[in-house]
This record gives structure tokens, sequence and C-alpha cells, in this order.
């Protein structure tokens, strides 16, 4: 009975982080995560996400200016940034993403995310 409980919680975890990622995400990175022809970067099967991971919640949270290489393709749109998601729903989103696109990402947890997004609204 416990596990049904947990593979229930987790996929209601996946179900709110996907529809974060399509209310706040999918317009610009589109459905599948495949980014925007060479105008928006991708978020699936992206070298970038991978090698800045440890700055996600930060560029979610401030945004992004400037030229960034994904995959081998420029791009300089800017990222508006999200400071209005909660620490849980920051979670739940990359929790989503990651089970999506990089399942070999661990599960991230609420007070990780909670304490980069108070570090990040410093920055």
């Amino acid at each position: 009975m416990a596990s049904f409980t947990l593979i229930q919680c987790e996929s209601q975890v996946f179900t709110q982080g996907e529809r974060l990622y399509q209310s706040q995400c999918a317009n610009c990175h589109m459905e599948e995560g495949q980014g925007l022809k060479r105008l928006i970067p991708p978020v699936a099967s992206s070298d970038y996400y991978v090698a800045h991971y440890s700055d996600l919640v930060c560029n979610i949270v401030n945004g992004m200016k400037g030229e960034i290489i994904v995959n081998g393709t420029t791009y300089n749109e800017e990222m508006p940034s999200v400071k209005s998601m909660t620490a849980t729903e920051m979670t739940n989103l990359i929790n989503y993403m990651n089970h999506k696109w990089y399942p070999d990402i661990e599960i991230v947890t609420m007070s990780d995310i909670q304490d980069q997004m108070d570090s990040c609204l410093y920055k």
C-alpha cells in the first residue's frame, strides 16, 4: 500500500511540474523542450542544461541575458525572470524537467531549491 501512495505522490509532483512547464516555459522552449529554431535554446537534450545545472534555479528566478551556446548553436534572446514561483513549484518544475529529459539526475528536494532561490534573490 505504501508503494502505491509513493507512486501516486510522484505522479502528482510531475503533473504539477508539467503544468508549470506548460504555463511558464513551453511558450518559448516549446512543448517538448526542443526550443524554437535558432531563437530559443532547447531544454531537452541540452548540453547547456547539464553543464550549468547548478545555475538552473537562479537562471529561472533571475532570467538570463547575453549570449549562450547550446549544442553548438549560439543564442542571444533574453529569458525573462520568474520571481513569483514558490519553492514547491520550482522543485516540482525542475523534477518534472529532470524526469522527462534527464532521468539520470536525482530528484531535488524543496529545501535544496529553497536555499538556491534564497541565494538567487541577492545576485
